[in-house]
Parts: structure tokens; sequence; C-alpha cells
């Protein structure tokens, strides 16, 4: 996409510093973790004060959560939650929406989808299969009927996506560009 972005879980950083440095990079999109969002503990008013400091608006640096690969960043009950909180309390967060991560949670990706849609400014797009009794990324399947496009097809059009999955081959940009294509149809 072009889209300058800046990736840094919530837990192991200052929050201060990460948003610095994306302003310093000129990055559009920083995201974080959820971890260990605790609805009776944990002060979105305290987060909103943060970030209106840290002067973010000034700057069009959109905050965002995305669903990780852990029980507690990847359940959906909680990021709905903590989003919805964040909604009600003003704060600007959204969140970047990883397909194929839901796997790692058992979370069934299009219902997650349905959930979370009215938050989403961000995709992350890649295929996720157990082999060998392991999780492994793939490139998505091109198949008309392959659910990535389900779930894509409920998320906001016209928000930034990204490849994260492996492009292998001969010809590594002309496999790039397919990818691009298919999904600039999708």
């Amino acid at each position: 996409t072009g889209v300058q972005t800046c990736a840094l879980p919530i837990y192991e950083v200052d929050i201060k510093s990460a948003v610095k440095e994306a302003i310093e990079l000129g990055s559009k999109f920083i995201k974080f973790s959820l971890g260990k969002f605790d609805p009776s503990k944990s002060s979105i008013n305290n987060l909103k004060k943060l970030l209106v400091n840290l002067e973010i608006k000034k700057f069009d640096l959109h905050v965002t959560v995305e669903n990780d690969q852990t029980m507690d960043g990847g359940n959906v009950h909680l990021l709905n939650r903590f989003l919805e909180e964040c909604l009600s309390s003003a704060v600007s967060i959204g969140m970047t929406f990883d397909i194929g991560n839901w796997n790692w949670t058992n979370e069934d990706a299009y219902s997650a989808a349905v959930t979370l849609e009215k938050y989403v400014e961000y995709i992350h797009l890649k295929h996720v299969e157990v082999k060998h009794n392991k999780r492994v990324t793939l490139p998505l399947p091109i198949e008309q009927n392959s659910k990535w496009r389900d779930v894509l097809a409920v998320l906001p059009k016209g928000v930034p996506r990204t490849i994260e999955f492996p492009i292998e081959g001969e010809d590594l940009k002309q496999n790039a560009s397919q990818y691009v294509q298919l999904l600039a149809k999708a």
C-alpha cells in the first residue's frame, strides 16, 4: 500500500517513546497489541490523556490495536470491549484486523469481522494452515470460494491492506504484482 507504519506491542514498550518514534519516521499508522487489557483495571482515560498529550492528531497518526496470536490479544470479546470503551470515551484508537491471526486463537475470522468491522482502519492479509501440527503462514488461496474473500467483504472498503505472507517463485515481482491485482479486485 505504500503506507508507512510502525508496529510495536503495547505491553513491551513505552507508548510515549513508540509514538514519538512513529512521528519521527513519518508513519501514518502505529499498531499495538492489546496486551493484558482488563476492563476492571485498565484506564482508558489515562490512555486518552497520553494520546492527547502526544498530539497524534496533529501528525495525522492513526493508533490501532491488532488482533495478535495470543489468547488475550486475539480475543474478539476483549478487543471489542476495549474498542467500545475507546469509542465511548472519544479515544482515537482503531483496529488493525489480521485475517490470519484468528487461527492462533481459535476464533472465527468471519464472525470477528462482523463484530469488529466498524473499528477497522487497516487490514493484514495472510492464509494460515496447520501442517505437521504447526501453524504456517501461506499465500492467500486464489480460488473464488476462499474464506478470506468473505471476511474481506465484511470489512471496510478503502482502508489500507497489507500482504503478510511470503511471496515465492522465480519472478517475485510478477508474483507480488498478481497478489496486488487480486486484492485490488477483492
